[in-house]
């Protein structure tokens, strides 16, 4: 029986008192205005979606269709260009010239200019088009013609006018094999190919919502040509491992052509994509990742928190005024970096990607993090622990007992275990009016950090522990139709277990949604007065998460924190999940300040019912916030939405531009309010 899945982009834009920075946001809009720096006129450009070996361009200024003599062509920024591939590039102010040097070829452009110098040889640009210095909200970029460029520099150009993306690979290759090795330190998949070609990856942890899951290989610019085609339709990995178990490569028609293949991973691993030219093949390394390095509170405790996507084999080492915590066989998702605490005995926390060493074994690579200990702190103040998938690293005069919850979305459950220092089974009382289940603890038997945790998970609503002499007295107030037992003290574990029956029998459980915030990792998305969309963005899409989750859906998370997703996964995530729905969230802006609203965003594809889904929820978001409505408007051209091969919309929540809307998006409650409307839509929409 087929799964629905929703799955909920949200992406909302960041203010500025009186002017606003689109960054990455103009990719989200039709149309932008630059000024040329020749002739010093403002005109509307059509915005251009730029990629580069499979990878979206973050750019400052936008890539722009340009008319000259009733020909267009595609400009882009050139700097952001040579970045990618790892070209140099240099401006000569006085001459106006911008030099471009990759692999042996000088290739030279003068602003305004239609004639281009290569290897020093005079060549003309298509169609007179010159290169132009434009600026976008006072950021000044060179712009060139891809075309051109892109023929001197190796890669090949393709054109999609659905999406209005223009996209930069290696020439064109084939896929003639695919095979299996397990006997290195980490397993890989290797796709023989007739050359270099552009690929990426991206993973999918379908186990967490009851799927499977997967890793998505996408070769692109490729044909797909086996010398010995799989019998099955797919690869049948006899791994004893369990770590890899199939592999489905399919040719995919698009502009350019590609091929995707899809392996189905016995556990939860990202795909290190990388060419052997020694033998010809794109080699992904299967391997752990390490998603985010954070500081939270757990359990009301200050503490360096270290997420991978598996439980991490790990190394701890205490020095004096440090401890280092290796996470072996691991590879972080970001770049190496650096914050300052001052928290919770916690002075700074680094990290750093170690590869190919030899300090466990030959090849290893490993993730280190680095927690350097504030004044008065030592290495014994330390305590390190693991839970699934986390490392906790807590900083303290004594090591603290600590209970633990544990929430089951499929059956509607959830379970807090005590942990003791010796066994014990403790009375508990029960008061109905305020769902509240009370019992005490001696201090000689549990040292606990006094609080409150904020639960709100639709079994339980908080947990609060408050000492009280001898005793700490711990509270559990349960949310509606909650019912609780509780279990004898078996390992120095004292059981509560409790079941909600909405949520056990909803409707709704058997329905995912995924919710994906916007932007985030090196584009911030919109930004003003200090204020970032991608914060933003990620705060709505957890408050989403919540109220969806309390109303029986389950929930997936394409990002949890602070990274960055690319536009076409975004859209594959959720396809390769099955998605039955994918609403994409974020924050209008425009130049008039007056503009305000909310509006939604759809496809006009006839096979999906987009508009339905679209008039749902926007009739719910003006009924909830009263917001001045905008309608539904139809937008062919986004690839979130029309990428996706299910119902699919985009949700403006209101204009940052406008000072009234931009408070109440700054607001808790107002963001609340929006996503309980959109809940409300999808509810109307399904039913």
């Amino acid at each position: 029986m087929k799964k629905t899945l929703v799955l909920i982009v949200v992406m909302a834009l960041v203010f500025q008192s009186m002017s606003f920075t689109f960054a990455n946001k103009f990719l989200e809009v039709d149309v932008v205005e630059l000024t040329d720096s020749y002739d010093h006129e403002t005109k509307g450009y059509k915005v251009v979606n730029m990629m580069i070996d499979g990878n979206d361009v973050y750019s400052d200024v936008p890539s722009i269709l340009y008319v000259k003599d009733g020909n267009t062509r595609t400009l882009v920024p050139i700097s952001f260009i040579a970045k990618q591939i790892g070209a140099t590039i240099s401006w000569d102010g006085n001459k106006k010239q911008v030099t471009i040097v990759y692999e042996g070829k000088t290739i030279v452009l003068t602003i305004d200019s239609n004639i281009a110098l290569v290897n020093g040889v005079e060549m003309k640009l298509p169609n007179d088009v010159p290169a132009k210095l434009m600026d976008y909200e006072g950021t000044y970029r060179t712009m060139v013609p891809v075309n051109f460029v892109s023929q001197h520099l190796g890669y090949e150009i393709f054109w999609d006018g659905n999406t209005r993306t223009v996209s930069l690979n290696k020439p064109e290759q084939t896929l003639t094999g695919v095979r299996y090795v397990n006997t290195g330190t980490y397993p890989e998949v290797r796709f023989k190919v007739t050359g270099e070609v552009s690929a990426t990856s991206f993973s999918v942890d379908g186990a967490s919502v009851g799927g499977e899951n997967t890793l998505v290989v996408e070769l692109h610019n490729t044909n797909l040509n086996l010398t010995e085609p799989p019998r099955f339709g797919r690869y049948i990995i006899n791994d004893l491992m369990n770590e890899v178990i199939d592999i489905k490569v399919e040719q995919v028609e698009g502009n350019p052509n590609g091929v995707k293949a899809t392996v189905g991973l016995g556990y939860y691993r990202n795909g290190d994509v990388s060419y052997d030219a020694s033998t010809g093949e794109v080699v992904v390394q299967m391997i752990n990742a390490v998603k985010y390095v954070d500081v939270e509170k757990v359990n009301q405790a200050t503490a360096v928190v270290i997420e991978s996507l598996e439980t991490p084999a790990y190394n701890v080492s205490k020095l004096s005024d440090r401890v280092i915590i290796d996470i072996i066989h691991s590879k972080f998702l970001e770049e190496d970096s650096a914050f300052e605490v001052h928290e919770g005995g916690i002075a700074s926390v680094s990290y750093t990607q170690v590869d190919n060493s030899d300090y466990y074994d030959v090849g290893t690579r490993f993730a280190r993090i680095t927690v350097k200990l504030e004044n008065g702190m030592t290495s014994d103040n330390v305590y390190v622990d693991n839970a699934d998938s986390k490392v906790y690293v807590f900083v303290q005069d004594s090591i603290l007992s600590t209970y633990s919850y544990a929430r089951n979305i499929d059956t509607g459950t959830s379970n807090f275990a005590l942990n003791l220092l010796t066994p014990d089974t403790y009375k508990v009382n029960y008061e109905a009016s305020t769902r509240t289940i009370s019992f005490s603890v001696p201090v000689t038997n549990v040292s606990l950090i006094e609080g409150t945790d904020q639960r709100d998970d639709g079994v339980v609503d908080k947990i609060s522990v408050v000492k009280s002499g001898e005793n700490y007295n711990i509270q559990l107030v349960l949310a509606e139709n909650t019912s609780y037992t509780t279990s004898k003290a078996v390992n120095s574990s004292f059981n509560i277990s409790m079941v909600n029956e909405i949520l056990k029998n909803s409707d709704y459980k058997d329905k995912l949604i995924v919710i994906d915030a916007g932007h985030g990792g090196h584009d911030p998305g919109a930004v003003s007065g200090g204020h970032l969309e991608k914060d933003i963005a990620l705060e709505a899409a957890l408050v989403l998460k919540r109220k969806m989750e309390n109303a029986g859906f389950k929930v997936y998370l394409t990002r949890e924190r602070d990274t960055y997703v690319k536009l076409y996964d975004r859209a594959g995530i959720a396809n390769q999940l099955d998605a039955d729905l994918f609403i994409s969230i974020h924050i209008n802006a425009a130049g008039n300040t007056t503009a305000n609203g909310v509006e939604v965003l759809y496809d006009p594809d006839a096979t999906r019912s987009n508009y339905t889904l679209a008039k749902a929820i926007q009739s719910e978001l003006v009924k909830a916030t009263g917001a001045y409505n905008r309608g539904v408007v139809s937008r062919p051209d986004l690839v979130v939405t029309r990428e996706t091969e299910m119902d699919a919309v985009l949700v403006e929540l209101g204009f940052i531009t406008n000072f009234e809307e931009q408070q109440k998006l700054l607001t808790p409650s107002y963001i609340e309010k929006c996503a309980e409307a959109i809940l409300e839509g999808v509810i109307d929409f399904m039913e």
